[in-house]
């Protein structure tokens, strides 16, 4: 039996009693599980609790709807084995159930390496158990980095959104996509088929996402999915008037990436584009997948 700190090797084997492999199984002290990688902000405001890209859950025993100071949004991520990898996204407002945390300029960086980590791997029956760990050594490669937030950004589990008048404990909430990924400079020379937003965008403050990107070198593999992405968004805003705005709840100038998505899709519009950027988007996956467990993030 491994002693904590130490790993064996075991025969793997197929439902036929064949030999498919060796797995390594590790015995690491719960102080390394990659959930206790990420300091987790004090939270101190209230704020309206998902559970979803853009619906709230404001009724049961276990609401959390707490908010820390510079808000950018949040990271689902209960548990910290494969079995639980379902359980990861990220959010415009505090998760509504226990396994979420504030996203902050401080820990954007590590909270998006966290998300990639755990919704890259395919959770399957010789390795649904295993725990993620942090890393082996720090700071992570920049590049590593930075293909994790691009990565994440465009994963199906992004569920950042921009909501007006979002009602919440007898008062309307404005949530903004801090995860908007675009500058809102370069849009204002785009096609935008709908004039409030074209008016929003005259007056629009940068988010967060679209700064950090703009100061980010990136991979060519990163690069790729940011540029792809690009003909999803220009046909997403000359397609404003095409779209059933209402259903997604798209109000704002700075819709989050479930939202765009969804609205293209359900108006069968920008299949190819979409088609496109998957491609670009899996390769980007293929070059991360290899790297966690040299990293340290399986033991």
């Amino acid at each position: 039996m491994a002693l904590e700190g130490q790993a064996i090797e075991v025969d793997v084997f197929d439902t036929a009693v064949q030999k498919t492999g060796r797995k390594r199984l590790s015995s690491d002290h719960r102080d390394r599980f990659l959930s206790k990688w990420i300091d987790r902000p004090r939270t101190n405001a209230i704020f309206p609790p998902f559970s979803s890209a853009i619906t709230i859950k404001d009724k049961g025993p276990d609401v959390r709807d707490r908010i820390s100071a510079e808000f950018l949004g949040s990271l689902m991520c209960a548990g910290n084995d494969l079995a639980h990898q379902n359980m990861t996204a990220l959010f415009s407002g505090p998760y509504a159930s226990a396994g979420g945390h504030s996203i902050t300029p401080a820990n954007f960086e590590q909270a998006l390496v966290v998300h990639a980590v755990r919704r890259l791997p395919k959770a399957e029956w010789h390795n649904d158990r295993d725990q993620f760990m942090q890393p082996a050594s720090e700071p992570l490669p920049d590049e590593f980095v930075a293909d994790c937030a691009v990565w994440s950004l465009y994963a199906n589990s992004n569920n950042t959104a921009a909501l007006r008048d979002l009602p919440y404990e007898g008062r309307n909430w404005q949530v903004p996509n801090q995860f908007f990924p675009l500058l809102a400079s370069g849009l204002r020379r785009w096609t935008v088929a709908d004039g409030e937003i074209s008016l929003q965008l005259a007056r629009a403050e940068e988010r967060f996402v679209a700064r950090w990107l703009a100061a980010r070198t990136l991979s060519a593999e990163a690069r790729a999915v940011v540029t792809q992405a690009e003909p999803v968004w220009r046909c997403y805003f000359q397609s404003l008037n095409q779209l059933r705005l209402p259903k997604f709840r798209i109000a704002n100038w700075d819709a989050g990436w479930w939202q765009a998505r969804s609205a293209l899709a359900d108006a069968s519009l920008g299949a190819a584009e979409l088609a496109a950027l998957k491609q670009v988007h899996d390769a980007l996956k293929a070059k991360l997948l290899p790297q966690l467990t040299p990293l340290g993030f399986f033991g």
